[in-house]
């Protein structure tokens, strides 16, 4: 493993750091070929209809926000922290109180966010007294435990030193001052920006262990991981004797400065925790688990058993396996009968994209005709080889586009798809081109008003197989959604396209 420099400013982008694409088109065996040949090389795009941020949607101030006993500040203009407002709002956020081993959320909690809203004058003369005065009155108002200042393209072109306003702020406030340098144009893969997060992480809170717990695991999770499944997950570990130390979503900052007393990391999503994971196990020694997620039932039963080991629990947690297992596996035999043969497209992060086939394919029996990951890098080629030993060594599609839906529309209407399941943006757009599907993962507004199950929107674990099954089932008995909008809709590309290859948006970067 490359070591991570820690020392630095600012993480290494992911381009260098993992090999890191963004745009490709092909087989799972053509990409492995090309990559073992030394043939695979970047690619850019003829024409990009989407684009995600790495500062304010990737780097964390969405993450952070949720810390109970921290502020965000954004420095940058007004637009950079638009994002806040959508990610933050109650539909997104657990509809009952959540307790974590460290942290927790309330109904209704208030996120505190800044933003130094940087005008054209102190874009040309710099605004690092604005920032300072922001700093201070944020302590003031709110006295948390921690200040975390997000950086933008903006206040990283007009170079203001943040780090010099940090060194010279620290004495006069309370909370502990966390600088992420997360400018978006630094780097086109926007995932690094959860790298950003991770130094400073780990250069700014983590301190050194006072103790080592064999007891406490860390469980490192975005928003996009819901808080139903890490609820579910830290239940199951808790019956061993197992706590859970959840990082960044309702957390507290205490979480972060404990994160080197763990008997290990656990990723539940990978792409958020890598830096971070990586930096933990380089700096104190603590082993960092990411090649297994808890979905399906054979590979939750791999993940318990790993962290069973690092945690000395082996016995109990097979005897909790067999529980576990006995209480879904005649329901789930029975939904495979029902499913066996369906054709199934994946498209969202490179987490879901690799590892829920493993449930949708070994579980419901279903066939995987292709994924759409956001990225693809060097840390995904095991991942990707356990997918074609999923699939019999039957090949499938592989599309690396961050939600591009110009060339998605192109090859889903030519692929024979029964089902897909993609992040939002990218769903609403395929359904009018009548293919049923849904959303990869239930949103809490997802859910009926007066119902609220409270494993309505798990998908991790044992019961989450049963959980997403009812899900799923929702449209592959009723797939009129998608039929009658499909019906009903002018698409916006001419007929001609969907006779191209859609490999032809794919050229050499400039």
């Amino acid at each position: 493993m490359k070591k991570l420099p820690l020392e630095e400013k600012v993480a290494p982008i992911r381009e260098r750091r993992t090999g890191a694409i963004r745009a490709y088109m092909g087989t799972a065996r053509q990409l492995l070929a090309d990559i073992k040949s030394g043939k695979l090389k970047a690619c850019d795009r003829a024409f990009t209809n989407t684009w995600t941020c790495s500062s304010s949607i990737m780097a964390g101030p969405i993450r952070m926000a949720t810390v109970s006993d921290g502020v965000v500040i954004m420095h940058s203009p007004m637009g950079c922290i638009s994002n806040l407002s959508q990610f933050l709002a109650p539909g997104l956020q657990p509809h009952e109180e959540t307790k974590q081993d460290q942290g927790g959320y309330t109904p209704n909690q208030p996120a505190t966010y800044y933003c130094s809203n940087l005008t054209e004058e102190e874009v040309i003369f710099g605004a690092e007294k604005k920032l300072r005065e922001t700093i201070i009155v944020a302590d003031k108002r709110h006295h948390p435990k921690s200040i975390w200042i997000f950086t933008s393209c903006v206040s990283g072109i007009m170079g203001d030193d943040i780090e010099g306003v940090v060194k010279e702020t620290q004495a006069e406030v309370g909370a502990t001052i966390v600088p992420i340098r997360c400018e978006a144009f630094q780097s086109r893969i926007c995932q690094w920006g959860h790298d950003s997060a991770g130094h400073a992480i780990l250069k700014y809170l983590v301190k050194k262990p006072e103790k080592k717990r064999n007891d406490m695991i860390n469980m490192m999770a975005s928003t996009a991981v819901w808080a139903e499944d890490r609820i579910h997950l830290a239940e199951l570990l808790g019956k061993v004797g197992i706590q859970c130390n959840t990082v960044p979503d309702y957390a507290v900052t205490e979480s972060f400065r404990i994160l080197s007393e763990a008997a290990c990391s656990v990723a539940l999503c990978p792409t958020w925790s890598d830096y971070l994971g990586k930096g933990l196990e380089q700096e104190y020694g603590i082993p960092y688990v990411r090649d297994i997620l808890p979905l399906g039932t054979a590979r939750t039963e791999q993940w318990l058993r790993k962290i069973a080991v690092h945690c000395g629990k082996e016995e109990e947690m097979e005897q909790l396996i067999k529980e576990e297992r006995a209480a879904v596996m005649p329901r789930i035999e029975a939904l495979r009968k029902q499913w066996q043969g369906m054709k199934v497209f994946v498209s969202c992060g490179i987490t879901r994209s690799l590892h829920l086939p493993h449930m949708l394919v070994n579980d419901f029996g279903m066939e995987l005709v292709g994924i759409n990951p956001f990225e693809f890098d060097e840390e995904a080629i095991v991942d990707l080889e356990n997918l074609l030993k999923l699939t019999g060594g039957k090949d499938f599609l592989v599309h690396v586009s961050d939600c591009q839906t110009l060339e998605m529309a192109n090859y889903i209407k030519k692929l024979d798809v029964d089902l897909f399941l993609g992040h939002r943006g990218s769903v609403g757009f395929i359904f009018k081109h009548g293919v049923p599907g849904l959303r990869v993962g239930v949103a809490y507004g997802s859910r009926h008003g007066l119902r609220r199950d409270m494993d309505s929107g798990r998908q991790m674990g044992f019961s989450g197989v049963l959980s997403y099954a009812r899900y799923l089932d929702n449209v592959i008995k009723n797939p009129s959604f998608s039929e009658k909008l499909s019906a009903h809709t002018r698409l916006p590309f001419k007929e001609s396209w969907y006779e191209q290859d859609p490999t032809v948006n794919m050229v050499d970067p400039l």
